[in-house]
């Protein structure tokens, strides 16, 4: 039933164009359009663990949502696995962290004694070879001035060894808080993941379900589609505006600045409201399920906007009476 639908509309729309061309010598062109809103987020399938993701829920198509909503949840039971994995993992590597600080620095510590002892060592040696000519044998000073370059050795080494100590530390430590800043950063990652699964709506507006792109029928909830497919669409319920498209023949001869717009709506037939240009493509596109020929997207806004109930996706019948029969193309911008 929806494809039909879809169907019927385009059929209708192929006729607007066609009707459009087949009337432009009476100054009038007919074209079908679709309500749409100015304002608009598209809500795409978020990254996972994986390139498909499952759809869990969504609000229902045409609800009415309001800013702040849940609209819409995605799979994210293996970005929750993955994230308590991580966490458990960052525990430990902070206590591992504060394993390796005391046990580097009950190095650093020993060195710092040693290189002590290696001073004090020293300093008595020097104490000993500053004793004046005469007071002792030429034996005694020629020992104690081998002890003293023996502790002036042992000193130097002692200075080594504690910077290397302070070294192995630092490298150490530097080494773990890294991988503690790697898992911290995957943490937060996985966070915003699962940020993403859960979509809050941004306006308040009807909700529209988006089409499959190869089953050609709505997306709902259970069904697994592909990162970065478009799911459903909130529209804004103000700013409501008209779409339609113009062929690139018709487009030449119709004078926007001052063609009258006529709008009527298929949901209240007998009823006109007058509409206003807003915008026209720069450049055509190509539209293969009406014809091999190219259209102008066009934009209406009401000028006189109907106090009946509007919503996004009902069918609008465009007139466009037209001053004049002649326009060059460099007015299409």
């Amino acid at each position: 039933m929806k494809m039909k639908k879809l169907f019927v509309f385009y059929c209708l729309l192929a006729s607007g164009l066609s009707n459009a061309r087949q009337a432009s010598e009476q100054g009038q062109y007919w074209l079908t359009g679709i309500i749409v809103s100015a304002q608009s987020q598209v809500v795409s399938a978020p990254k996972g663990s994986n390139w498909r993701v499952q759809v869990q829920w969504m609000a229902s198509e045409g609800e009415i949502v309001q800013a702040g909503d849940l609209i819409a949840v995605f799979d994210s039971g293996s970005i929750q696995t993955d994230l308590d994995q991580a966490e458990e993992r960052l525990a430990m590597e902070r206590l591992e962290l504060n394993q390796i600080q005391s046990r580097q620095q009950q190095f650093v510590t020993e060195a710092e004694g040693k290189l002590k002892l290696a001073e004090i060592s020293l300093n008595k040696r020097k104490v000993q070879t500053a004793i004046p000519e005469g007071e002792i044998s030429a034996y005694d000073r020629g020992k104690y001035q081998i002890d003293f370059e023996k502790a002036l050795v042992e000193k130097i080494k002692a200075e080594q060894l504690l910077e290397r100590a302070i070294i192995d530390r630092d490298v150490a430590v530097n080494k773990q808080q890294i991988e503690i800043t790697k898992l911290a950063e995957n943490i937060a990652y996985r966070k915003s993941q699962l940020t993403r699964m859960n979509v809050v709506s941004e306006l308040t507006g009807p909700v529209s379900h988006m089409m499959h792109p190869h089953d050609k029928e709505k997306i709902s909830s259970g069904m697994n589609v592909q990162v970065g497919w478009d799911v459903m669409k909130v529209q804004a319920q103000e700013s409501y505006q008209i779409e339609s498209w113009v062929h690139e023949l018709d487009a030449a001869n119709i004078d926007f600045d001052s063609a009258h717009i006529s709008l009527s709506l298929d949901a209240y037939p007998g009823q006109a409201f007058s509409g206003e240009l807003l915008s026209i493509s720069s450049q055509t596109e190509s539209k293969k399920e009406w014809s091999d020929s190219a259209y102008f997207g066009i934009k209406i806004g009401f000028t006189d906007f109907p106090q009946q109930p509007i919503y996004p996706g009902m069918s609008v019948r465009i007139t466009l009476s037209n001053g004049q029969t002649h326009r060059s193309s460099e007015h299409v911008n």
